[in-house]
């Protein structure tokens, strides 16, 4: 059974091809918006899986759904997915795309696992949006 070790935010993440080594640039907690709506792209969200077992080798299935939560309170599904993984260890690194945010607020971000075929939330990361005069912003 896969379990969810850690879960980010980031403006990216990127592997290593040779060493597969990963790296995560620029952690979100919060962003500056000089107005609204503001328009952001490719936020990554990165989360690492593991096994309970570091040594089983048999291939196990997981599904997983990335959310969002609106201030308002409306809720988007931003992916899901079905993985199927033989290793100990798993890693998603997945990038959001073009988002809007229309208010200043909170917007959560949920990872959710299938359990018995009901979705459950295994971590909820705020991101804080604020609007900033450009003369207070700051700078890019």
């Amino acid at each position: 059974m896969f379990r969810l070790g850690w879960f980010v935010l980031a403006q990216d993440a990127v592997v290593d091809d040779n060493s597969n080594s990963l790296s995560i640039f620029n952690v979100l907690e919060s962003l500056q918006a000089r107005a609204l709506p503001a328009g952001v792209h490719n936020i990554s969200l990165v989360a690492h899986f593991y096994k309970e077992d570091p040594d089983d080798t048999v291939e196990r299935s997981f599904s997983v759904r990335l959310t969002m939560e609106t201030p308002s309170g409306e809720h988007l599904t931003l992916l899901e997915q079905s993985i199927t993984e033989r290793r100990s260890r798993y890693r998603i690194r997945a990038r959001t795309g073009a988002l809007g945010f229309a208010r200043e607020g909170t917007y959560w971000f949920g990872l959710d696992m299938l359990s018995e075929g009901a979705w459950v939330q295994a971590a909820r990361l705020p991101l804080t949006i604020r609007v900033v005069p450009a003369s207070k912003a700051a700078p890019d």
